[in-house]
This record gives C-alpha cells, sequence and structure tokens, in this order.
C-alpha cells in the first residue's frame, strides 16, 4: 500500500522576515519627503560645528526604515539639544505622518504627561505597531533555516 502525502503539506509555506539580508535600494526622497534639520556637534556649545541631516518622514513602511527613522530621530534630539519630554513630543510629532502619527497620538494619550519616560514608552509602542507579531521568531526561523553565507561574502 502507498500512501501519499498532499503537495501543500510536503512544502512549508515561505514567510519572509521582517529584516531580510538583502540591504532595500536607496530610494530617491522628493523635496516633500523628508525635512533638512541643522544639529550641532556639541549641542550644549555654540561655537561647535553645524552639520545638516536629511531625515525622511515616516508614514508606514518597513521594520528596518522603522529603526532608521528611530536613530535618525534620536540623532536630531541630541544634536538640537532637546532635553525636555514636551519638546520631544513635538519633535516626533513634526517627523512622523499618517498611520505612525495616528498611533503615536493615540499612545501618547494613554500614557499621560509628556515626559521623557513616556516618550520612550510611546515610541517602543509604535515599534510593537510598526512590527508584525512574532517578529523575533520569524527571524530566527528564517536566519536557522534560509539563511546561508555566500561565496563571495568574507566573514
Amino acid at each position: 500500500m502507498k500512501v501519499q502525502v498532499k503537495q501543500e503539506y510536503q512544502q512549508r509555506k515561505f514567510v519572509p522576515p521582517p529584516i531580510p539580508y538583502d540591504r532595500p535600494e536607496k530610494k530617491e526622497l522628493k523635496k516633500s519627503e523628508y525635512v533638512t534639520m541643522k544639529l550641532r556637534s556639541d549641542p550644549a556649545e555654540v561655537e561647535s560645528q553645524t552639520y545638516e541631516l536629511a531625515v525622511p518622514y515616516f508614514r508606514s513602511g518597513t521594520p528596518e526604515e522603522w529603526l532608521l527613522f528611530k536613530r535618525a530621530l534620536q540623532k536630531v534630539i541630541v544634536g538640537q539639544n532637546i532635553t525636555t519630554g514636551p519638546n520631544k513630543y513635538a519633535m516626533a510629532r513634526r517627523l512622523l505622518e499618517g498611520d505612525a502619527l495616528a498611533k503615536f497620538n493615540e499612545v501618547a494619550l494613554t500614557h499621560g504627561n509628556e515626559t521623557n519616560q513616556n516618550f520612550e514608552l510611546c515610541l517602543n509602542d509604535v515599534t510593537e505597531h510598526v512590527f508584525p507579531q512574532h517578529a523575533l521568531a520569524v527571524q530566527r526561523r528564517y536566519m536557522r533555516r534560509y539563511m546561508r553565507k555566500p561565496r563571495g561574502v568574507k566573514t
């Protein structure tokens, strides 16, 4: 007696990882898709060197884009010497748009006062909103099952 296994049970459904191995292509941003901030190397000193940083607005996107946005937001906060909670909230609201801004405002209302601690909690809640469910488990599964070192890449 021969047992046949259905094709759908032989192959598992491939679930793409939240952050793939291959780097995404850099997008050419239009003038309306980013804001240029002037930052200081040492924000406390008036005479310190200034530089410009183009920060794209975040509406929605991949988890990797969100992590890059959070890094840019942190650079802006440090470079402009933003130390108080209300100013951090204002800067985040200036750089967020669409779904991300709606979620940020929603969790800001639930956390209460605009303090530095609540600001970090709000960013963490938006991170949970941007990342898919079980992102860590899916990422680890992808890395264990499918990720192999390409021949041309050194250690």
